[in-house]
């Protein structure tokens, strides 16, 4: 059997789990159960955390990842609970710009 890569470093890891974020919205609608982090938590099996993070990011993920694992069966109708998951991990990624690659946020003003 061929192994496939399924993940090609951290930060795609976490780019794919983040992809499954606006998957099937349209079964909200319908009252079944969400099960975007059935799919997404696949991103996450053997994620690797970078040593070279600080302490309290990789503490962070890894309380992120476990909650997210523990949640990938829940059989859960409530949504926002897999969003603010989804949300953990999009804050996360920030602020590895802003403390390893020191990017600052960006502001727009819209007309």
């Amino acid at each position: 059997m061929e192994k496939i890569e399924f993940n090609n470093g951290f930060i795609i890891a976490i780019t794919l789990f983040l992809e499954h974020k606006n998957q099937n919205l349209d079964l909200k609608e319908k009252g079944i159960s969400d099960l975007r982090l059935y799919g997404a938590t696949d991103h996450l099996f053997d994620l690797e955390i970078p040593k070279t993070l600080p302490i309290n990011l990789q503490k962070r993920i890894k309380k992120a990842r476990d909650k997210a694992f523990h949640l990938r069966l829940a059989n859960e109708k409530d949504y926002s609970i897999a969003d603010k998951i989804f949300k953990e991990f999009e804050d996360i990624l920030i602020k590895i710009d802003e403390q390893i690659f020191k990017t600052k946020k960006i502001k727009v003003n819209y007309r």
